[in-house]
């Protein structure tokens, strides 16, 4: 899925995966996660979806990181230094 930049928009820099809601206004720092925060089906051509509220996207653990985007949870930082000497050792 391609997502294109709104150019008057810096938040939207070309070359990334960050987008913007256009129904809630939520801006999120990759398409997965955007993805994430519609929910409901697809009956009557979608009208049963709707985005997650803050509050809904914050009990799932997400956070809004210093540059204003909505991320899943952060990895805690020994998951971080387990995985990178792993990757080191291999």
């Amino acid at each position: 899925m391609s997502i294109k930049p709104i150019h008057n928009d810096p938040m939207l820099t070309r070359n990334t995966d960050r987008c913007r809601c256009m129904g809630c206004g939520a801006y999120f720092r990759g398409s997965g996660t955007f993805g994430l925060h519609r929910v409901g089906d697809w009956l009557l051509d979608g009208a049963n979806r709707r985005c997650l509220t803050r509050e809904e996207m914050s009990a799932k653990g997400w956070l809004v990181d210093e540059a204003g985007f909505w991320i899943r949870a952060r990895m805690p930082a020994s998951a971080s230094t387990s995985r990178n000497s792993a990757v080191r050792a291999s």
